[in-house]
């Protein structure tokens, strides 16, 4: 799975939930440059980090493709 597919997904994940980057940065426990840095290279989001976004909303398929490590590296 590409960058870029992986950043749209982000995208609808907000939209459908009707959330901004800023209050997931905050609900994460992070700084909005770092979760902008998460988003571009998701490798880099920890498994706290993704317990949170599943406790947000984000939909499942999201979740499962930033656990997936092989599918996110491989463009």
């Amino acid at each position: 799975m590409g960058e870029k597919t992986l950043i749209l997904e982000f995208k609808i994940q907000l939209l459908r939930l009707g959330l901004t980057k800023p209050e997931i940065a905050k609900k994460l426990g992070i700084s909005l440059p770092t979760l902008n840095s998460r988003i571009k290279d998701p490798q880099r989001f920890t498994i706290y980090n993704l317990k949170q976004l599943k406790k947000v909303g984000f939909n499942h398929d999201y979740y499962g493709k930033l656990l997936s490590g092989a599918a996110i590296s491989s463009s």
